[in-house]
């Protein structure tokens, strides 16, 4: 409290158990604080998550199917190989696009996380797995291709900012970047604390496994 002037009646989450601790330190490491508007008080750093603590790998029990021959907290895509391809759309967004191999893989991911014959989600209830992208037009294909393969009850699709609410066992971050590479920020954190934010914001909507898709060798070359 004393470091955090102005705000007194606000109390600090020092240890989190919603969010497995390897996804926490991730999200961490990509935006350690966020930036607070011109004279507020900084907001203090993301909590840390307690191993000891996490108890989220008992919300898989259910439905989750182990793909893969399992898998731990963290699996990268990598779609460079593939030689995908990225086509952009004329509007608000310069950057805006889709991607259609990634978006593919992203729904056949969900898709072989979910067992086979899993109990159906009560109304209400919290999507089992989201896919997150950065570009409205490449969640609205994603969101497209759920539909037509059975599994919208159990799978979400959409941007950070459309899914703001809600949070899954599960998350697919789809970063859908690809070749033509035309210099967006996703591929640029470093230099851009708002995509900083929003990258950080996607895997901290994870509690137990996250999933990361996208072109890494061009991640590598633009960072």
């Amino acid at each position: 409290r004393d470091n955090l002037p102005g705000l007194e009646f606000r109390r600090v989450l020092f240890r989190s158990y919603r969010i497995h601790p390897r996804i926490a330190a991730l999200a961490a490491e990509i935006a350690p604080y966020r930036e607070a508007p011109e004279g507020k008080p900084q907001a203090p750093a993301p909590p840390r998550s307690d191993a000891d603590g996490f108890r989220g790998d008992e919300a898989l029990a259910e439905w989750y199917n182990p793909p893969w021959g399992g898998m731990g907290p963290l699996l990268m895509v990598d779609t460079g190989p593939s030689k995908a391809w990225i086509t952009r759309l004329a509007g608000p967004d310069p950057c805006d696009g889709f991607n259609f191999l990634s978006a593919a893989l992203c729904v056949s991911a969900a898709r072989a996380l979910l067992r086979d014959g899993r109990p159906s989600p009560a109304p209400g209830d919290d999507p089992r797995v989201l896919i997150l992208a950065p570009y409205a037009a490449h969640a609205a294909l994603v969101d497209l291709l759920l539909r037509q393969a059975g599994l919208a009850d159990d799978v979400r699709a959409g941007t950070p900012e459309s899914l703001y609410d809600l949070r899954a066992p599960v998350v697919i971050l789809d970063l859908v970047e690809d070749d033509p590479f035309s210099g967006a920020p996703v591929y640029r954190p470093s230099a851009d604390p708002l995509t900083r934010r929003r990258i950080s914001d996607c895997l901290a909507r994870a509690h137990s496994r996250l999933v990361v898709v996208g072109n890494f060798e061009i991640g590598r070359a633009h960072v």
